[in-house]
C-alpha cells in the first residue's frame, strides 16, 4: 500500500476530538483511492461557499464516491467509523457476482480501480475537490463536529426508536393488507360479498386507528423521537414524489379511502373541486393503486358529443367497423370490435372537467354508466348493437369544478346528480396549519437533496416558535418565521382567495367587503412551485432561498393573463405575511449551518418539541423554636418532596400516638425533616 498522504495517523485524528467522538476518516478513503498518484485536475474553486454549504458538499461528494468507486449495496449506506469500514471490508463488498474472489484478489481490484479513476475525467474532478476540501481545517473541524452531533443523535434512539419502528412497521403492514383487500373487493364488484373480507375489512381499519393513535401519543411524549418521526415522513414523501409524482398527505389519503370505498358500489364517482386542487393527479395515483394500469383520460367541452366517448365507425379497407373510444377502450379491456380477447383487465376512466359537458351530454353519459356497470357483466355500447363484458377493473370518475361566477359552467342537473347515488367526493387544496403543515412538508421535501439533506439555512425555513408556560409553541403572527413558512401561509390564503371563501385577508379586514379580497385568475399550482424547487436545487443552491422564489414570484406575476386588480391583490396577501417582492436579502448575513435529521424533524410545528424546564424557585427560609428553645432555620419549597412526603403532609408518630406536620427540611442539616406536633412545638 501506497504511503498515507491525506489521513494521516488514525490514532493522531482521532485523539483530536473529544473522547468517545467517532472520527470519519476521509483521507484514508482518498489515500486508499490513490489520490497521490493521480494527475488530477485543479479543483474547482468553492471558496465562495460558506463552511457549512462545503461540509455538505464534501459529504455528498463522499457518498457519491463510495457508491461510483466501491459499488455499495443499493440500501443507505451507514454513517460508520473508519474501524468498523476499511478499505478491505469495502472491497469484500465489491466482489458482487464474481465467482471465487479471495485475499489474493485484492491488490488487483485495487489497481482496478486507479485505472477506472484514470479513464474518468469525472471521478478524477470529483477526487480533486474532495481532497481539497478534505485539506481545509475550517472545513474539516465543522465536517467533524456535525458528524458526530448526527452520530450522539443516532445513538441516542436507544430503545423507543426500535419501539416506534416496530410500530411504524405495524401501521404500514396494516395499511398495505387494506389497500390489497380494497383492489380485491374493487374487482370483485357485483358479487355477492365476502363476509369474511367484510370482517377484515373492519379489523384492519380499527386495528390501524389504535395503532395510530398509540404512535401519536409514543411521539407526543418523546420529542427527540418524534422529531426523528416527522424527519422520515418527509424522506418518505419525498420517495413518493421521485417513485409516484405525488405525495400521500393526510388529507390526499382521506380522499383516497373516500374513493376507493365509493366505487366499491360500481356506481361512477364524481369529484368536485376547485382548478388546480390536483383532481387529475389524485386520480392517476389511485389507479397505479388500485389497479396497476394507468388512469384512461378524457376533457369535456361545451360541443362534446358523448357518443364519440364509446364507440364510432371507422373503415379500414374494405369494411367498416367500431373503433372504442376511451371509456369503451378501459371499460373492456379493446381497442375495437375486431379484438377478439382484452388487452388488460380494465382501466379507471377519468373525464376531466365532466360539468363543463353540455347537460343532455352528462345525462347520456352517466345514463349509460350508473345502472349496468357490474364487472362480468354484459354492456351494451351506446347507439350500437355490440355487447361486451365489463372488465373487473373498471371505474368512471367524473371530475368538475364546483358552480360559481368564475366559471361557465353551471351546476349539475340534480337528475344527473341522482345517478351519481351520492357518489361525490369533495376535494380542498393541501392543508396549511400549525397542525397540518402539508404545503409546507411538500415545500421541504423538494429542497431534499439526494442524500435527503436539506442545505439552507434554518433562519429562512422554520416557523417561530415562542415560550408558552414549559413549552414551545408556534408564533401565530402572519409575519413571523422564516420565509418559506410565511410563504407557505400566504400560498395557502392565495387558494383560499381563489375559492372565493373567507381568508386571512378577510379576516384582517373584517369591515370591507370579503370580494375585495377574493382572486380571479391567480392560481399558483403545487407543480409551478415544485419545479422552481428543484431549479434552485440545481443552479442557486448557494444562494439565499428567499432572494430566489421572490424572483419567480415576481416572473409568474407578470403574466400578462392576469389582471392588475389580481396582481395587486397578490401582493396585499403577500405583504401581510411580511413579504416584499421587492426588497433583497443581503446574503452575507445569512449564516448556514448543517442540519440533521432531527434539526429537520423540528422544523415542522406538528413535531413534539422538547419542553423547557422550568427554573426552580429559591428555597424560603422560615424559622421555628425547639422544644429546647433553639432556633431552627428551615426551608419549605410547595413542590418539594422530603422523603417521600411534601410541606404540609401530616403523619402519625407510633410510638407516642401523636400527630405532626411536615415544614420542610433544615437549613443546616438537610437531610433532617423539620416538623410541628399538635400543640405547635
Amino acid at each position: 500500500m501506497p504511503e498515507r498522504k491525506y489521513g494521516g495517523n488514525i490514532e493522531q485524528l482521532t485523539s483530536e476530538t473529544e473522547q468517545g467522538e467517532e472520527f470519519l476518516d476521509i483521507g484514508k478513503f482518498l489515500d486508499q483511492a490513490g489520490v497521490g498518484e493521480l494527475d488530477l485536475p485543479p479543483a474547482l474553486d468553492t471558496s465562495h461557499l460558506k463552511p457549512a454549504q462545503k461540509a455538505e458538499v464534501m459529504w455528498s461528494l463522499y457518498r457519491e464516491l463510495q457508491k461510483e468507486l466501491w459499488r455499495l449495496p443499493k440500501q443507505e449506506l451507514s454513517v460508520v467509523s473508519v474501524e468498523q469500514k476499511g478499505f478491505r471490508k469495502l472491497a469484500e463488498e465489491d466482489k458482487g457476482d464474481e465467482e471465487g474472489f479471495n485475499e489474493e484478489d485484492l491488490s488487483t481490484k485495487i489497481q482496478s480501480k486507479k485505472q477506472k479513476i484514470e479513464l474518468d475525467n469525472t471521478l478524477k474532478m470529483k477526487l480533486a475537490i474532495l481532497s481539497s476540501l478534505w485539506q481545509d481545517e475550517k472545513t474539516k473541524n465543522l465536517f467533524q463536529k456535525e458528524y458526530n452531533r448526527h452520530i450522539k443523535e443516532d445513538k441516542e434512539k436507544n430503545g423507543e426508536h426500535e419501539k416506534y419502528k416496530k410500530l411504524t412497521s405495524e401501521i404500514k403492514k396494516l395499511e398495505r393488507q387494506i389497500d390489497e383487500l380494497t383492489t380485491e373487493m374493487f374487482k370483485n364488484r357485483g358479487k355477492k360479498e365476502d363476509e369474511l373480507s367484510v370482517l377484515m375489512y373492519d379489523n384492519y381499519s380499527r386495528s390501524l386507528e389504535q395503532k395510530k393513535k398509540e404512535l401519536e401519543k409514543k411521539l407526543r411524549e418523546n420529542p427527540e423521537l418524534s422529531a426523528l418521526a416527522g424527519y422520515e415522513e418527509l424522506v418518505n414523501y419525498q420517495r413518493q414524489m421521485q417513485e409516484e409524482h405525488f405525495v400521500w398527505t393526510d388529507s390526499r389519503k382521506d380522499i383516497y379511502r373516500q374513493l376507493g370505498e365509493k366505487m366499491l358500489s360500481g356506481r361512477p364517482v364524481m369529484i368536485l373541486s376547485e382548478s388546480g386542487a390536483g383532481k387529475t393527479s389524485i386520480v392517476s395515483a389511485a389507479a397505479k393503486k388500485l389497479t396497476g394500469e394507468n388512469v384512461s383520460r378524457v376533457v369535456g367541452g361545451q360541443h362534446a358529443r358523448a357518443e364519440r366517448l364509446f364507440a364510432t365507425r371507422e373503415l379500414g379497407g374494405d369494411e367498416s367497423y367500431y373503433k372504442y373510444q376511451p371509456i369503451m377502450e378501459a371499460l373492456s379491456g379493446k381497442s375495437s370490435e375486431k379484438d377478439k380477447k382484452p388487452k388488460h383487465q380494465g382501466r379507471i376512466c377519468l373525464d376531466d372537467e365532466f360539468n363543463n359537458r353540455p347537460q343532455d351530454a352528462q345525462m347520456e353519459i352517466i345514463k349509460d354508466l350508473s345502472g349496468s356497470i357490474i364487472p362480468g357483466k354484459d354492456f351494451q355500447v351506446p347507439n350500437t348493437t355490440l355487447t361486451e363484458k365489463v372488465q373487473p377493473n373498471f371505474s368512471f370518475i367524473a371530475c368538475g369544478n364546483p358552480a360559481s361566477d368564475r366559471y361557465l359552467r353551471k351546476d349539475t342537473d340534480v337528475a344527473v346528480e341522482r345517478e351519481f347515488g351520492g357518489n361525490v367526493v369533495e376535494m380542498d387544496y393541501l392543508e396549511q396549519s400549525k397542525d397540518n403543515p402539508e404545503l409546507f412538508q411538500v415545500l421541504l421535501v423538494s429542497l431534499m437533496d439526494k442524500n435527503h439533506r436539506i442545505r439552507v439555512d434554518k433562519s429562512e425555513l422554520s416557523p417561530d416558535f415562542v415560550k408558552q408556560d414549559d413549552e414551545e409553541v408556534v408564533n401565530e403572527d402572519a409575519r413571523s418565521g422564516g420565509f418559506l413558512w410565511r410563504f407557505a401561509g400566504a400560498w395557502r390564503t392565495m387558494f383560499d382567495s381563489f375559492k372565493h371563501q373567507e381568508n386571512e385577508l378577510t379576516k384582517a379586514n373584517s369591515g370591507q367587503p370579503k370580494e375585495e379580497f377574493f382572486l380571479d385568475k391567480v392560481l399558483l399550482d403545487v407543480g409551478v412551485v415544485t419545479s422552481w424547487l428543484e431549479k434552485y436545487k440545481k443552479t442557486k443552491q448557494n444562494s439565499s432561498l428567499e432572494n430566489f422564489l421572490k424572483k419567480e414570484l415576481k416572473d409568474f406575476l407578470s403574466q400578462p393573463t392576469f389582471s392588475e386588480e389580481d396582481k395587486e391583490l397578490v401582493k396585499k396577501i403577500l405583504k401581510h405575511f411580511a413579504i416584499d417582492l421587492n426588497k433583497v436579502v443581503d446574503e452575507n448575513k445569512i449564516q448556514t449551518q448543517v442540519l440533521t435529521p432531527q434539526d429537520i424533524g423540528w422544523l415542522l410545528p406538528n413535531v413534539a418539541r422538547p419542553k423547557k424546564e422550568k427554573k426552580r424557585q429559591a428555597p424560603e427560609n422560615y424559622e421555628i423554636m425547639s422544644v429546647d428553645g433553639d432556633a431552627i432555620e428551615y426551608y419549605n419549597l410547595d413542590d418539594h418532596n422530603v422523603f417521600g412526603f411534601k410541606p404540609g403532609d401530616v403523619i402519625k408518630n407510633t410510638e407516642d400516638g401523636k400527630f405532626y406536620t411536615i415544614l420542610g427540611l433544615n437549613v443546616k442539616q438537610n437531610n433532617e425533616i423539620v416538623f410541628r406536633n399538635e400543640d405547635g412545638n
